[in-house]
């Protein structure tokens, strides 16, 4: 504590005029959950503050909200994060309730940060870079640490490597498929196809040794979708390209995953498996729960507290645990709990905002022929995709990639109606000359 207020003095000196290096270091540490805490502090935590109190600086002389943060979209995180207040005051649990309000809070600043940041060279050109790069390395971690079990990673087991939780590792993996894809698209150069290419290899690997269910259908319908997308990008010219990226994918896949990968996909359909079993109990306790609270719920992140004293949670308990705590492995079943049908509603609000925003920007783009641009973005919705269905087997509602996606969204339909003012400014001169007005 002694050193900190020396170590914000040079924060601001570093970075009092680049406040998106922060933000691009903040997304860079997303993947690397086992690493990036220092003296039990996780590092994106100093400098959110930091990057927050140069925005202030910067703003706040002006007396006035940057032009990039849309009414809209903020007066339904606005709404949401009342919800979680009013569902915290009345909550059985207020020491959970009462947390999940701060991380609400927390996920609010971290949006409102991209709001501000993103402009149209990070949006191009940085953010794809920082994201398929710090990804692809969180992969690679998990590959070599599972063939080679390396000692310098820390031990929590095969599909764990730097993150928090195998299905974390895939959802992450799938989110940079996308971006590999696009970049893979629209790359020149034959080195830097054959880097991307073994960067898209690393993710696919890494979603297989996760040994995820719901990582491997979530890349199963990911695959289809951009299959589809990028028929329109496919020339006869790319045929070998193409082939050799899926022949890379394929060996890859083939040579690290193991039989047991394929039995415990399997299992999704024999449903003998004790966790499938158990997360049915999570439904039907979720359920009972939202009728003794259908309005503002029991507070938010709760679920796990009811689950712990309910019948159900019995019939799964081991002789070692006297109290069995446990999300629900579903984001919206702990919203539907924790928050109410009016948290859940807000929250499925926003989700479709950022889809269409994201729909609207690749259309105009493509509109204006600016087919990188449109891809890039149909790409980052893409992977949109991908963290909605996440949230089907993931409890987390405050993951990064997801509240940076959202401010992606929004980043995406501005760029696009600047492109489109830019166009019709440049086309206006034509249109007087050819009437003659």
């Amino acid at each position: 504590l002694a050193l900190l207020p020396a170590a914000a003095l040079l924060g601001l000196f570093a970075f009092g005029h680049r406040p998106h290096w922060i933000f691009l270091l903040i997304v860079g540490l997303i993947p690397f959950w086992g690493i990036r805490q220092i003296a039990g502090v996780n590092l994106q935590w100093p400098l959110g503050l930091l990057l927050l109190i140069i925005l202030l600086l910067y703003h706040l002389p002006r007396k006035r909200l940057p032009e990039h943060i849309p009414s809209s979209f903020l007066a339904l995180f606005i709404g949401l994060l009342g919800v979680f207040s009013l569902s915290a005051l009345n909550s059985s649990f207020p020491e959970v309730a009462w947390e999940n309000v701060r991380w609400m809070a927390a996920s609010l600043a971290f949006i409102a940060f991209g709001f501000v940041l993103i402009d149209r060279d990070m949006y191009l050109h940085s953010l794809p870079k920082v994201l398929l790069l710090t990804i692809t390395v969180g992969s690679l971690a998990a590959v070599l640490d599972f063939v080679l079990d390396f000692p310098f990673i820390p031990p929590r087991g095969a599909g764990f490597a730097l993150t928090s939780h195998p299905n974390n590792l895939a959802q992450m993996a799938i989110f940079a498929i996308p971006l590999a894809v696009h970049e893979l698209v629209y790359q020149t150069n034959f080195r830097s196809r054959l880097f991307t290419i073994f960067l898209l290899a690393m993710n696919v690997a890494a979603v297989a040794i996760s040994f995820s269910r719901g990582g491997f259908l979530t890349a199963i319908v990911i695959g289809v979708i951009l299959a589809y997308e990028r028929l329109e990008n496919f020339r006869v010219r790319r045929t070998g390209v193409i082939l050799l990226t899926a022949l890379i994918a394929v060996t890859v896949v083939a040579v690290i995953t193991p039989k047991a990968y394929w039995e415990r996909q399997y299992s999704l359909i024999e449903w003998q498996d004790r966790a499938l079993h158990r997360r049915t109990a999570y439904i039907a306790i979720a359920w009972d729960s939202f009728l003794s609270a259908p309005l503002l719920g029991t507070g938010p992140g709760t679920f796990s507290e009811i689950y712990a004293y309910s019948q159900r949670a019995q019939e799964f308990r081991s002789e070692r645990e006297s109290q069995q705590r446990r999300h629900a492995h579903n984001g919206y079943l702990e919203l539907l709990v924790g928050t109410g049908i009016f948290g859940l509603l807000l929250f499925l609000a926003i989700l479709l905002m950022a889809f269409m925003k994201f729909s609207a920007a690749k259309r105009r783009f493509r509109r204006l022929g600016n087919r990188e641009l449109s891809s890039l973005t149909g790409a980052y919705r893409t992977s949109l995709i991908a963290l909605i269905m996440y949230l089907g087997i993931g409890s987390v509602v405050y993951h990064k990639f997801l509240l940076f996606s959202l401010a992606l969204a929004h980043a995406a339909w501005w760029l696009s109606t600047v492109e489109n003012e830019t166009d019709e400014e440049h086309a206006s001169p034509e249109v007087t000359r050819s009437t003659g007005k």
